[in-house]
């Protein structure tokens, strides 16, 4: 059975954070899970991953 899907990945914040200039780290920190998790959430609502910014 699959993990229930974070209502906050859904949130107008979350979309917003993606497409800032936000690091991916950044959102894992703020909402307490790995970057992984954060890229997964994204590229399953189709988020455009191209706008991904990485810390240095």
């Amino acid at each position: 059975m699959p993990a229930p899907r974070r209502a906050e990945y859904d949130s107008e914040e979350f979309k917003r954070l993606w497409y800032s200039r936000t690091t991916v780290e950044e959102m894992a920190e703020k909402y307490g899970v790995a970057p992984v998790c954060i890229h997964h959430a994204a590229m399953r609502r189709g988020f455009d991953t191209k706008f991904v910014a990485r810390a240095q």
